[in-house]
């Protein structure tokens, strides 16, 4: 084989290559899309049969029983120490990464600026990731605390 035929043997293997990692990430995100909406299609139904099925139950009896309220209260209140908690992790990691870019010395070259404009990019990025599945994950856990907890009020 002579050498531009080769080269071009290289290259017609290397596009299948690229056709096919782009066919299999096509697919995958095909998959996480249909994950994704089975996931929020079950937290919608979690949420409105709680909605539906508990609340007016509850709302009838609380009316009538100052413990029950006291606790729903109660069970308020934990909800939202829990998104200050969320806040305050949310606060503190941004001041980290703004002093973070405040003690950056001055880069000498566009690599060294380069390599540190992608390390703050990827704080940020984990920091936004790390807060994005943490809401998600007390979202979740709240929507089964509450459904529980009227479960064992009205029987349900």
């Amino acid at each position: 084989m002579t050498r531009p035929m080769h080269k071009l043997t290289d290259a017609n293997l290397a596009l299948a290559d690229t056709q096919a990692l782009v066919t299999n990430g096509a697919l995958a995100l095909s998959h996480r899309t249909t994950q994704l909406q089975k996931l929020l299609n079950a937290s919608l139904t979690r949420q409105s049969h709680c909605l539906e099925t508990g609340m007016p139950a509850f709302m009838a009896m609380a009316k009538f029983d100052p413990d029950t309220l006291g606790e729903w209260f109660e069970l308020q209140n934990a909800i939202a120490d829990r998104f200050v908690g969320q806040g305050e992790q949310w606060i503190q990691g941004i001041r980290q990464i703004a002093e973070e870019a405040a003690e950056l010395k001055k880069a000498n070259t566009l690599g060294k600026y380069m390599a540190q404009q992608c390390a703050l990019v990827g704080q940020w990025v984990s920091l936004l990731s790390t807060q994005t599945t943490n809401v998600t994950e007390q979202l979740e856990n709240i929507q089964i605390d509450v459904a529980y907890w009227l479960s064992q009020k009205t029987g349900r």
